[in-house]
């Protein structure tokens, strides 16, 4: 397997984090990100994957949890853009000759860190 690049994510404090990993329903991320010409601390916490609400667009993440789209579940894909009105992720999946890009809601992805080659 192979590791992502950085991934970043808005919560929704606004704020932007650095996710480092996944554990469980929680996310452990670090930042806030913010200007460089800005002296602030940064701080290492867990959220609820719920609280993310901004995964930075080509994040490859993975379906979980749809029970309307159940065969999506344990496929990979990339995030690709919001969809405002839907409140939904348009998703491009890896597998994309059997599967056509999908719109999923942010409960039903989840970030993923380790890619298999």
């Amino acid at each position: 397997m192979k590791e992502c690049s950085v991934v970043k994510v808005m919560l929704k404090s606004q704020e932007r984090f650095e996710v480092l990993r996944c554990e469980r329903d929680k996310y452990i991320v670090k930042g806030p990100i913010l200007d460089p010409r800005v002296e602030e601390e940064e701080r290492t916490m867990a959220v609820d994957a719920k609280d993310v609400i901004l995964p930075t667009n080509g994040v490859p993440g993975i379906c979980h949890g749809s029970n309307n789209a159940a065969y999506l579940n344990g496929k990979i894909g990339h995030i690709r853009s919001y969809e405002v009105t839907a409140e939904r992720y348009a998703v491009h999946f890896d597998d994309s000759k059997t599967i056509p890009p999908k719109s999923e809601k942010l409960e039903n992805l989840r970030i993923l860190f380790d890619i298999p080659n």
